[in-house]
């Protein structure tokens, strides 16, 4: 049926048709492709405004900073783009390889930059049709890329298109503020100023969704990138040292153990006004674990990789934790972080997206056997210490968790990617622990358990020591794990509270998200705020649990509970996920001040979806979807939610 040029699609056939008739890739061997597809509730005109800016796509495209054209805006202009976000990328070169504004389509090819994507080009086109009786705009985006050495088709196609994902919805959310101010003018007019028009626009515009007959709008200002990156100030040092000047070998053979620890050992024992940098130039430099030091700045150039030796005979041991008691894994003590920092401050790891290797593998092998004597080595750890910043590195085959300040405060952790495989365990990528003042921002996640998990000790060792998580704020995160996208605890014995988490993307996913504690763990977990996340692809989207976690000894008081009140989740949408959620407190602590709202949930068809499970519970929802529990009340009743909206 066509309405005023609407098409009306019932099925995807319409949306087949359009891929077979523009989305043709050559695909090689090397090379995988795929299409996407998004669905926005604004008419043709506006968002292919949007779209059809190559040279403004940050207009839209979260992961863009600025992009400057050679070139009259013709086909075979090309464009240099800054990357950003987290991702192993700092700049792109791109081609325009098609722009047509009557049949909207538009096509670009990347001819070059530092980044992986190789011989990588897409396509985007825009169709008319009626959503909900309005006019709306199908969009589909298809691209070919090379795989990159060491990844698999599936591990490369799941990465561009979790890319493309977040840019399609925030075309969407930009696009659906705009049509729901009825501005239907072009885009210049629309945003007016040149300094918005030089700006990323955040990627959460509006979101609309249904319930019923209900239509939700969740608005935020589309305009600079908020960030909390400030706490930390970037330190410019004025001197400066390579690797290379102690020694190092970047050959990938070379233990440069001895260069790395005299390099730390001039930098504290000669300071310098302003701290010292310690440059390493590209190559593989293999070491064995080495401690910083305060005042200086880890400094990774495009192509350098620190690698760490399997040699684990050789490793060394310091004390567990004292908000643990024991080492996690094992009675007894660690082994120190591969890098590692003990009351230190002014210390900053960055660089040009240089890698940091872990070569966990060898660790994951003796956890699987069953013969590791020793909890195992995190690959970086600050404890005690202050003003950290931790950004543009990638993190790779961490042995255990991957980036753990502890005790810490003013902690900066952004624009880091941050990878291990699905199945490697325990590999957590950022877990603040026991710390305040951390943000973490802007990073590309994906590993074989949690992606973020808040922590602070473990039963009768985390209430001694006492130290909480507070004031931690964690945004704009894209990963998939089998296990969590963000958790709280299950170790929280010392408290968390004060925690922002917004901006969210999983794919692949255990759980969306997790906040979990158990019997004996006691403290608190309070003022815990979700919003905007999009899951797709997951088997349970919310899970708040009393009973997850192993404790360290018998020594554990049972009668030690955990008090979780004031947690709000709200404006999270969903697909594909098998069960929407389940919040269990404590029947002798129960879990209140419970606040669900705007969440849709949407499940797989057939026999696996299953509903809401609840007990021991109190609190409010607000359009919802799956409907939560009974023991939440409903909207119309004064609950949780009352002091959100």
């Amino acid at each position: 049926m066509v309405t005023n040029d609407y098409v009306t699609i019932a099925s995807g056939k319409m949306e087949d048709e359009f891929i077979k008739r523009h989305h043709k890739h050559d695909v090689k061997e090397h090379q995988c492709s795929s299409s996407l597809v998004k669905h926005i509730k604004a008419p043709v005109p506006l968002v292919w405004s949007l779209v059809r800016r190559f040279d403004q796509p940050q207009k839209y495209k979260p992961f863009v900073s600025r992009c400057v054209v050679q070139g009259d805006l013709q086909i075979g202009s090309v464009r240099e783009v800054n990357v950003k976000s987290g991702l192993p990328a700092t700049t792109s070169t791109e081609r325009l390889e098609l722009l047509d504004d009557e049949e909207h389509i538009f096509s670009m090819k990347i001819v070059g930059g530092d980044h992986r994507l190789k011989n990588y080009s897409s396509t985007v086109t825009v169709h008319p049709e009626v959503i909900d009786g309005r006019p709306g705009t199908l969009v589909i985006e298809s691209f070919v890329v090379d795989v990159p050495d060491g990844n698999t088709k599936d591990e490369t196609c799941y990465f561009v298109e979790a890319l493309i994902k977040c840019n399609l919805k925030s075309l969407a959310d930009v696009s659906e503020r705009l049509a729901v101010q009825d501005r239907t003018e072009p885009i210049d007019r629309i945003l007016g100023s040149q300094e918005l028009q030089d700006q990323s626009p955040e990627p959460y515009g509006t979101s609309v969704a249904e319930q019923g007959s209900t239509r939700i709008e969740i608005c935020v200002t589309v305009g600079e990138v908020v960030t909390c990156s400030g706490i930390v100030p970037m330190r410019l040092r004025n001197d400066k040292i390579s690797i290379a000047d102690f020694g190092g070998v970047g050959d990938g053979k070379t233990l440069n153990t001895k260069a790395f620890r005299e390099a730390v050992y001039r930098i504290q024992h000669l300071r310098r006004r302003g701290g010292t940098l310690l440059y390493i130039p590209p190559g593989v430099y293999l070491t064995e674990s080495f401690n910083l030091t305060s005042h200086m700045t880890l400094y990774l150039a495009r192509d350098a990789v620190i690698k760490a030796t399997q040699d684990t005979w050789n490793w060394p041991l310091i004390a567990p934790l004292p908000s643990y008691g024991r080492g996690r894994e094992r009675p007894g003590g660690r082994y120190m972080s591969f890098i590692h920092g003990d009351g230190l401050q002014d210390v900053i790891i960055t660089g040009e997206n240089g890698t940091i290797d872990g070569q966990g593998d060898v660790w994951w092998n003796m956890w699987r056997q069953r013969t590791l004597l020793f909890t195992r080595p995190n690959l970086v750890e600050f404890v005690n210490s202050r003003g950290i910043i931790i950004s543009n590195v990638i993190f790779r085959n961490s042995p255990f968790w991957n980036i753990h300040p502890v005790y810490s405060r003013n902690v900066v952790i952004r624009y880091v990617t941050i990878l291990a495989p699905l199945d490697s365990p325990n590999t957590d990528g950022i877990d603040p622990d026991s710390s305040s003042n951390v943000c973490i921002e802007d990073s590309y996640i994906s590993t074989g358990d949690d992606l973020v998990a808040v922590k602070s000790g473990w039963d009768e060792y985390g209430i001694a020591y006492g130290r909480p998580s507070s004031d931690i704020t964690i945004r704009r995160i894209t990963g998939s794990s089998p296990f969590a996208g963000i958790a709280v605890g299950s170790e929280t014995s010392g408290g968390v509270k004060n925690v922002l988490v917004e901006n969210i993307n999983l794919c692949n996913m255990g759980v969306g998200i997790h906040i979990k504690t158990n019997i004996g763990r006691g403290g608190f977990i309070k003022n815990i705020t979700v919003t905007d996340v999009y899951m797709e692809n997951v088997r349970k989207g919310i899970k708040i649990a009393g009973d997850v976690g192993d404790h360290p000894d018998e020594s554990f008081n049972p009668n030690a509970l955990p008090v979780v009140y004031g947690i709000t989740l709200k404006s999270i949408w969903g697909e594909k996920v098998q069960q929407p959620g389940s919040i269990q407190g404590l029947k002798n602590s129960p879990f209140t001040g419970i606040c669900l709202s705007n969440i849709n949930l949407h499940g797989v068809p057939g026999p696996r979806s299953s509903p809401w499970k609840c007990s021991d519970v109190s609190g409010s929802a607000l359009l919802v979807s799956p409907w939560p529990c009974s023991e939440l009340t409903s909207p119309h009743q004064t609950g949780s939610c009352s002091d959100h909206f």
